[in-house]
């Protein structure tokens, strides 16, 4: 497991969270990270959808100006 150093100010707010959770550090932080991550996840895919449709009405665009 990889040990990494939080601000004093992180660490405390998640200390009184888990502590709040009835739930250990390291279990509040592996859910933390785990949800975060989620959720980048659905950004990303967010953003490559929005870029097919982009290219798609471009491409939709170019098509009814020829067609005009």
């Amino acid at each position: 497991m990889t040990t990494k150093t939080l601000p004093p100010k992180v660490k405390k707010e998640a200390e009184i969270m888990s502590q709040n959770l009835g739930i250990s550090m390291d279990d509040f932080m592996l859910n933390a990270l785990l949800y975060y991550i989620k959720r980048l996840k659905n950004v990303t895919e967010l953003k490559s959808e929005l870029k097919a449709w982009d290219i798609v009405s471009d491409l939709d665009l170019l098509k009814f100006e020829k067609s005009i």
